[in-house]
């Protein structure tokens, strides 16, 4: 466990926490229902065309067999192209940032002369030594706006998919018409609330249809604090970029050779011209949304893959079994029934980015209403063809049905029992970490041997709920900036949002780093 400390220049005090090592795992959670019905139905997690079916119909199977496999050449093919694209994919950021940085250099190098008066010893061409100082600086700073386009860039592609994995399950808790019922008008000539297109004040909201409204919201604040922080990064790297390179256009003996960088690079534009590619500011951010396609794209190749295998769930009796060698065969139809006296499953409904991160087999813990302590699972199955729920037609996301197995048999729950599934989506052992609330839009604030704060950008592994991996930006040691000590708190009345606590009046402390509040990712 790190210490917790404060430390100051002479003007702010920071509380601050030293980075170290640590293990670190990220849990989903999400909520189902119990069924004990001591039947699986079970389903290849892809399409594909059936290679062997290695039981029959009314074998005794154990927990972990395999029942049937589809010809997998074609999905390790999809998972060496997605490799390969991954591979590029980061090679183009890598020549990119080059590119930027050799034109840069180019253009801002002190100039030399070959006149007999700027001749030092042995008739060699003089530089400046304060330009070379001049020019590493800037190179720094580059290299430091570069990553903050790419971390930026990252957050905001994650932010954007949890404002809509949110916006997806807001409107499912908030589809049932009965949650919104307007009163009844006793006129029969009064127009009713549903005639007038308004909502009766008498109209009842669900908790869970609140709880997800809430969640929407901070979700889409935290997207759009995620989309102007990267706007700003890549202002500030335009503005770079466009001042050494005009600057050095404008002087004559500092003129850069041709470079596959133009001269007057936009911050927004990435249009190639007819010869040469143009690297901005913006070429980087859309490099590294092709980084982070590639590595869904991998993931899903992945998941296809371990797919095309369906496994017993549980020790069994395979009643049923509908398909047979060469048979073509769709993610999700079910395939083979599984019987298992007292067996309890748990139905789950999720959304695809949630479904992408699970996998068949992988364990579970779940928690029944009611219970305090959690029952031990696998997940069993899970659909890749999107849910018909013809009651939510105005729900433009889909979801999908994941089936859970518990291990243990004859349990006795209720049928329809609600219940908390958990399950570990990433782990890592032994590496550098820092608290969830020191990170904020891809960046931590460190804190120097001066006592001088800076934003530094950093890539981040798994999150988990407390302590989140960093890969990149930090070492273990470094003192990370937790909150602004001399910051006062926002009052109960305050309208501020993000960043400090509620509640609380007078002086406090500002939690998170300065200049943005509190970040926790599940």
């Amino acid at each position: 466990m790190a210490a917790y400390g404060a430390a100051s220049d002479d003007s702010v005090h920071y509380g601050t926490v030293a980075a170290t090592r640590g293990d670190v795992s990220e849990e989903l959670t999400l909520s189902g229902t119990i069924s004990p019905s001591g039947t699986s139905e079970l389903a290849f997690g892809t399409d594909g065309t059936v290679a062997r079916v290695p039981v029959g119909q009314g074998d005794e199977v154990h927990r972990g067999a395999v029942i049937a496999v589809l010809d997998r050449a074609s999905l390790r093919a999809a998972v060496d192209r997605a490799r390969s694209d991954l591979a590029e994919a980061r090679a183009q950021l890598a020549s990119d940032r080059d590119a930027q940085s050799s034109a840069v250099d180019t253009a801002t190098s002190p100039a030399t002369t070959s006149s007999d008066d700027a001749k030092g010893q042995g008739g060699k061409p003089e530089e400046n030594p304060a330009s070379t100082g001049a020019n590493a600086e800037l190179l720094a700073q580059l290299r430091t706006q570069q990553d903050a386009v790419v971390a930026a860039q990252s957050a905001a592609t994650t932010a954007l998919a949890t404002a809509a994995d949110r916006l997806a399950e807001q409107q499912k808790a908030c589809a049932d018409p009965a949650e919104v019922e307007p009163e009844p008008s006793d006129d029969a000539t009064e127009p009713t609330p549903a005639a007038t297109g308004s909502v009766a004040t008498s109209a009842v909201i669900s908790d869970a249809c609140t709880s997800a409204l809430a969640a929407v919201q901070g979700a889409q604040s935290a997207a759009s604090a995620a989309q102007a922080t990267l706007q700003t990064a890549l202002e500030a790297l335009g503005t770079t970029l466009t001042a050494a390179l005009c600057t050095a256009a404008a002087t004559p003996q500092a003129t850069p050779t041709p470079s596959p960088t133009p001269a007057t690079p936009s911050a927004t534009s990435t249009a190639p011209s007819a010869s040469t590619r143009t690297v901005t500011a913006a070429t980087l951010a859309q490099d590294q949304s092709t980084i982070d396609k590639a590595i869904a794209s991998l993931a899903s190749a992945r998941a296809d893959l371990r797919g095309a295998v369906v496994r017993a769930p549980a020790d069994g009796t395979v009643v049923s079994l509908g398909i047979g060698a060469d048979d073509e065969v769709s993610a999700g139809d079910p395939v083979a029934t599984l019987v298992a006296p007292g067996l309890t499953t748990v139905a789950l409904e999720v959304t695809a980015d949630q479904a992408a991160e699970l996998e068949t087999g992988a364990a579970v813990q779940v928690t029944p209403a009611g219970a305090t302590d959690a029952l031990a699972g696998t997940i069993g199955r899970i659909e890749h063809t999107a849910t018909s729920d013809p009651d939510a037609g105005t729900i433009s996301d889909p979801t999908y049905a994941v089936q859970v197995v518990l291990d243990d048999r004859d349990l006795a729950l209720p049928d329809g029992l609600p219940a908390s599934v958990a399950i570990e989506v990433g782990s890592a052992d032994d590496v550098v970490v820092v608290p969830a609330s020191a990170i904020s839009n891809g960046t931590v604030t460190v804190l120097d041997d001066t006592g001088t704060a800076r934003r530094t950008p950093v890539t981040t592994g798994v999150a988990g709920a407390t302590e989140v991996e960093i890969t990149d930006g930090v070492d273990v040691g470094d003192r990370v900036v937790l909150a602004d000590l001399d910051a006062a708190l926002p009052t109960g009345d305050s309208s501020q949002q993000g960043g400090g606590l509620s509640g609380f009046g007078g002086d406090g402390v500002r939690m998170g780093p300065p200049g943005g509040g509190i970040t926790i990712r599940r």
